[in-house]
């Protein structure tokens, strides 16, 4: 179930300061296509229109759920969600004409008298399909987590959804990216003198598009559409404390207590109080949106041990919300000094 992955997030809405990037490999040029004026979308509806009448629904889905995202306030949003409705009742899915038409009643006007027509129209089908909605019952979230390299290809993907549909998958969970470890260098350092390095692994980026990573496939493009012809919603899972893609440099990695030095040094975890690092994650986070996931699973990462999550940004936020004076090495310090040099310091027990 999704509930055991993480908090499922339907919008993501970040309150942040900016900061400079830090580097990430070179991301390929990416231009956000403008918005189709009026005339295209009616010729694109025209056509969605026509494989409906056609007996093509699926066809008309794609096309429609395309428009409805990329054009949330067009005028034509009654028709091209009525549509929808009719195009998901032709395929069988009851629930996702129910969700189209209730999303039109629910943000359509009615001082248009063609909009009130819709809404009549819209309805009448709720009315209609109301049996078949109550013998379905309510939706029941059966999530399925899946790893890209377990994703089969193109061809056999409207195979494969299809039986995940059969067999009661509502929706799947996709990383958003590589994984860490996939950071795209040689391994040839650590190999003894005189042995070839294997094959360098996979480059680290992204599987959606975006200007603010390196992307490596753009799948949430390919995958979300079919799926959504079948009934499956897609949601994007991400680590905030790991994106292998970002490179320490950067200066965005969180600080850790080193025992063997006594100091603090840079950590393998990014630092979630570093306001470049927040500006970073809600942009990165808005292209998500935009790939037309259904929403966002913020992966629970493994927790801190008590060496970590010393950043500077992170000592400030806490002293700013203690009114406490914090010394992380003197602090570790003392928690193994014992009891004595505890006292002497007088180091308050509010962080722990």
């Amino acid at each position: 179930m999704l509930a055991a992955l993480g908090t499922i997030m339907v919008g993501c809405a970040l309150a942040m300061s900016g900061c400079a990037k830090p580097r990430v490999s070179e991301p390929p040029a990416f231009v956000r296509q403008p918005n189709l004026n009026l005339a295209a979308q009616s010729q694109l509806f025209e056509e969605a229109r026509d494989h409906v009448k056609g007996g093509r629904p699926h066809a008309a889905i794609r096309l429609l759920n395309n428009l409805v995202q990329r054009h949330p306030h067009s005028p034509l949003l009654p028709d091209m969600r009525y549509l929808l409705g009719r195009a998901y009742e032709q395929t069988g899915n009851v629930v996702a004409a129910e969700e189209s038409y209730r999303a039109l009643i629910k943000d359509t006007r009615t001082d248009d008298p063609k909009n009130r027509r819709l809404l009549t129209l819209a309805r009448r089908r709720l009315a209609a399909l109301a049996p078949e909605l109550e013998r379905a019952g309510p939706r029941i979230f059966n999530g399925l987590f899946i790893a890209v390299e377990d994703i089969p290809a193109a061809a056999q993907r409207g195979t494969w959804l299809a039986a995940l549909r059969q067999s009661g998958i509502t929706d799947l969970v996709l990383e958003i990216g590589t994984p860490t470890g996939h950071e795209g260098a040689s391994r040839s350092e650590s190999l003894p003198s005189g042995e070839v390095a294997p094959t360098d692994p996979p480059p680290a980026g992204v599987y959606f598009r975006t200007s603010w990573a390196p992307v490596v496939e753009d799948l949430f493009e390919q995958i979300i559409p079919a799926a959504r012809e079948r009934g499956i919603g897609v949601y994007g899972a991400v680590s905030l404390r790991r994106m292998s893609w970002l490179e320490p440099e950067g200066g965005w990695h969180d600080a850790r207590y080193d025992p063997g030095t006594g100091q603090l040094e840079p950590s393998q975890a990014l630092d979630l109080f570093h306001p470049g690092f927040q500006q970073y994650l809600g942009d990165l986070m808005i292209d998500l949106v935009d790939s037309g996931v259904e929403g966002i699973v913020f992966r629970g990462d493994a927790p801190l041990g008590p060496r970590d999550g010393f950043s500077a940004f992170a000592v400030r936020e806490f002293e700013h919300a203690f009114g406490i004076r914090l010394d992380p090495v003197a602090l570790i310090e003392d928690q193994h000094a014992g009891s004595t040099a505890v006292a002497e310091r007088a180091h308050p027990p509010e962080f722990w």
